[in-house]
């Protein structure tokens, strides 16, 4: 059975914090993890990637706020991952991944903390490019 895990991490400089996450989210034994306000910059993508231990699919640029990462447990096979897209960079990715033989967007969105109206611009746009696959949207 396929799982997911959702939730906003306020940051991931600290690494004894981004260590302890990690182990923890490894006892929660999901399939997919998706992560929001990550702090992920292009220096640490694959540094994190490595921490992890196996897939980690990131969004981002900023060491000081939004980011975002769809991460993968080990008992995902490598070949159900399809592809990683970067929707609006910290804000919004989708990771398309094959489930029970069928295509399926795993969407990550970490929300504006002001009115914004792009993000969910962005992902109606998204979602209708896509509407011949099934949507799990968390954040």
């Amino acid at each position: 059975m396929t799982s997911f895990l959702s939730q906003n991490v306020w940051g991931l400089k600290n690494k004894e914090k981004k260590v302890k996450l990690f182990q923890w989210l490894k006892s929660q034994e999901q399939s997919f993890y998706f992560l929001q306000e990550t702090h992920v910059n292009s220096k640490c993508k694959s540094v994190w990637e490595a921490e992890w231990d196996y897939l980690g699919f990131f969004s981002g640029n900023s060491s000081n706020s939004e980011g975002l990462a769809i991460l993968v447990n080990k008992k995902v096979p490598k070949n159900k991952i399809v592809c990683h897209t970067e929707i609006l960079p910290g804000r919004l990715q989708a990771l398309e991944v094959i489930i029970e033989n069928k295509p399926i967007l795993l969407v990550n969105i970490y929300g504006p903390n002001k009115d914004n109206t792009l993000i969910f611009e962005r992902l109606n746009s998204f979602l209708l490019e896509n509407e011949d696959k099934y949507f799990i949207i968390a954040g």
